[in-house]
């Protein structure tokens, strides 16, 4: 006697399931897949050229998402506070430019030439004002001219990864006001296709895929952020410290050690080291009783204790906790952003790391039918993270607000 199997039963909670139409087969589908693979490259490809854009947008939209989560409770909704937000940045960033832009990078010509003036001059065995001859001979010996050249260089390579035409106000204004614009529109384009741009993800994959974005979300949130405040921070600490000092061009100095410590475990080195180079070619603002070796000595001592003291016992720990990698994957992995010469790449590239550490484990789990997640559960409330928040509405079926 033959069993048979009954089909199940049709009622409102168990619909019939509809035919399949025009499925493809298993070649097909790897066809497919190996399309998608080609279109990913190609569009890779054609976006490298702006990839610094898209990049400085992406850190952009994310921060400013933030802030407009926090502040929508005030306003008219996550649209109009993101439209204030950026209304308030455009007016910072004009103010900036007609009081200190061209400030800057005046100040940046002329230490850049100073400092390559007194290598030069210090290398040749020319006098050098500060610059005993004895100190000028073991400089020389030490090698100064050639790290002072470096400092120089990297100064430049900063200056290069804002703008690829920086001799002028107009080539980095330019620059950041497209990702401004692109990170506006992204912002805007995420939080308006929330319900729908995730909508294809097939149910059973909803949870493990709300909770990649999640994480994502996690790791780029709290890096971003976090970052920012402490090099502000640093930023603020050290422009006190070279005022009180008599350190040259101050504010300058100060902004580039800020933007300098944004970069994993040696970014607070190259700036002393920065610092000391420029202490040692142009010395103190107001004449000291020393010359400007044991001057530029004094000042590095400081500022080393004041970066790298603060990153190890304050930053590097919040870090790392942060993006959950082990603190010898971070200084390696900032080091190994560092030398591709593009400094903002170079602090990107911890969270980068821990993304496809993430990515990583969510597709090692899923290859050997594991939970990728373990433990973690859908939340209770709606998410309102950047990433997150294009799946979640699908998975609770309402609104998300």
């Amino acid at each position: 006697m033959t069993d048979t199997v009954a089909a199940p039963e049709t009622t409102p909670e168990n619909p019939p399931s509809a035919p399949s139409s025009g499925a493809w087969s298993m070649p097909l589908r790897l066809f497919g897949i190996g399309m998608a693979f080609i279109v990913l490259f190609v569009l890779v490809t054609l976006f490298v050229p702006v990839a610094n854009i898209i990049l400085m947008g992406f850190v952009f939209a994310f921060i400013f998402h933030a802030a407009a989560r926090a502040l929508e409770r005030f306003m008219r909704g996550y649209r109009f506070a993101t439209i204030v937000i950026y209304l308030l940045v455009a007016l910072v960033g004009l103010v900036i430019i007609a009081s200190l832009a061209s400030r800057l990078v005046g100040d940046a010509r002329t230490l850049t030439g100073a400092v390559e003036n007194a290598a030069t001059a210090i290398q040749a065995g020319s006098p050098v004002q500060g610059v005993p001859e004895d100190v000028a001979n073991l400089l020389k010996d030490m090698g100064y001219s050639s790290v002072a050249q470096a400092s120089m260089d990297l100064l430049e390579r900063l200056l290069n990864s804002i703008s690829a035409d920086l001799a002028s106000v107009i080539g980095a204004v330019g620059v950041v006001t497209v990702a401004l614009l692109f990170a506006f529109m992204l912002q805007l384009t995420l939080y308006g296709s929330r319900k729908s741009a995730l909508s294809w993800v097939p149910n059973p994959h909803r949870r493990d895929t709300w909770l990649l974005l999640a994480k994502m979300d996690q790791t780029w949130a709290g890096y971003l952020i976090a970052g920012v405040i402490f090099s502000s921070v640093l930023a603020a600490l050290s422009f006190v410290q070279y005022n009180l000092m008599n350190v040259p061009f101050p504010l300058l100095l100060g902004i580039l050690t800020g933007i300098l410590t944004l970069i994993p475990s040696v970014g607070g080195l190259i700036s002393t080291v920065l610092v000391f180079v420029v202490c040692i070619a142009l010395g103190p603002t107001t004449p000291m009783n020393m010359d400007n070796l044991t001057y530029a000595l004094a000042v590095a001592i400081v500022n080393g204790v004041l970066t790298q003291g603060t990153y190890y016992f304050v930053g590097l720990p919040i870090t790392g906790r942060g993006v959950r990698l082990p603190i010898a994957i971070v200084l390696i992995g900032s080091m190994a952003g560092l030398a591709t010469g593009n400094l903002f790449f170079a602090w990107l590239t911890v969270p980068i790391i821990a993304s496809l550490r993430i990515a990583f484990g969510y597709l090692m789990s899923k290859s050997n039918g594991a939970d990728p997640f373990p433990g973690d559960s859908l939340p209770d409330g709606p998410s309102h993270g950047f990433l997150s928040q294009l799946l979640w509405p699908s998975i609770q079926g309402k609104q998300d607000s």
